[in-house]
């Protein structure tokens, strides 16, 4: 009887608990652009990815996350667009995000007219919604001493949507065999709360990828070693995955700071791209949660005319 009424109080009267909770993909190159804005046309034309996150799906209050994007480069600079899903504690609050990109790749030290190094600002624009389902919620007032949940509840919810514009910015700075980038989102610090004014604390990223192997031939093993930080609010975590590809697979393991080890495995026929990224959970849940899982699905479009422009295909972006 009381399952629903468990995280109740802190979910009515902190929205943003739940809402300062960003959805963050833990396998290494799926939605690039929910992690730095400065990623979109990275790659040497155009990008289209779905991909998925379902966490904790053995718990009442699972978080199940659907994202897809595109990101196309154009010589006036990078544009790219993507929708998000985010279903928090089991669907009692779903929150909706359409965002618009834009980067300006900028080249530096360059040989015979070709950049060696690109520097990428770039920035989002975001419409986001948050929605209650105040029909799955039990107070007090619904309780018969002896029937249980037989009343209706007098509680009133003046505001079970949210609407809130959105900003985000980012840097890249980048090579054929190193990227790094700083970025931050919710910028405008938008309202997430139902009740009165409660403001969303913004999230900074830092991460930084490199490639150790040979660029040239696709049948070579290459390692591809990453770290990324998030930090919102007073919640930080530290990333680091080690990709190892050749031809057209690739495997990776990786760890998320006292919470998870990370296994990862991507294959590749043309322009499609297929991975899988599992999260064994290692905390104090661990044996409880399932763990999560993430899937991804990417088509490059290649356009031959920015075939030789300094891009991140090898980071298995």
């Amino acid at each position: 009887m009381f399952n629903r009424l468990r995280f109740l109080i802190p979910l009515l009267f902190g929205a943003n608990i739940l809402q300062a909770q960003d959805p963050v993909f833990s396998g290494s190159g799926i939605a690039p652009m929910v992690t730095n804005p400065a990623f979109a046309g990275t790659w040497a034309s155009g990008r289209a990815q779905i991909s998925s996150r379902l966490q904790w799906m053995k718990l009442p209050g699972n978080y199940q996350t659907y994202h897809a994007s595109y990101d196309q480069y154009f010589r006036v600079g990078a544009i790219g667009a993507s929708y998000t899903l985010d279903r928090k504690a089991g669907g009692l609050f779903t929150g909706q995000r359409a965002e618009l990109y834009y980067a300006a790749p900028f080249g530096l030290f360059k040989k015979e007219a070709r950049p060696r190094v690109v520097v990428q600002p770039g920035i989002g624009l975001a419409y986001a919604t948050l929605k209650l389902d105040d029909s799955r919620l039990s107070f007090g007032d619904m309780m018969d001493p002896r029937r249980g949940l037989t009343y209706s509840s007098a509680e009133y919810f003046a505001t079970p949507i949210l609407h809130n514009f959105d900003l985000a910015a980012g840097m890249l700075v980048y090579s054929k065999r190193f990227v790094a980038g700083f970025s931050a989102f919710h910028l405008t610090r938008p309202n997430v709360s139902f009740y009165g004014t409660s403001r969303l604390d913004i999230r900074y990223v830092a991460h930084a990828a490199g490639i150790i192997g040979d660029l040239e031939n696709d049948s070579s093993i290459r390692l591809v070693p990453s770290v990324t930080m998030h930090s919102q609010g007073s919640a930080t975590n530290y990333m680091a995955n080690l990709m190892a590809s050749w031809t057209n697979f690739a495997v990776g393991i990786g760890y998320r700071s006292g919470d998870a080890i990370l296994f990862s495995g991507a294959a590749g026929y043309r322009m499609f791209r297929l991975q899988y990224t599992y999260d064994l959970t290692i905390s104090k849940l661990s044996g409880q949660t399932g763990g999560s899982h993430e899937f991804c699905l990417t088509y490059r479009f290649m356009d031959e005319k920015w075939k030789d422009r300094l891009n991140l295909r090898h980071m298995l972006l």
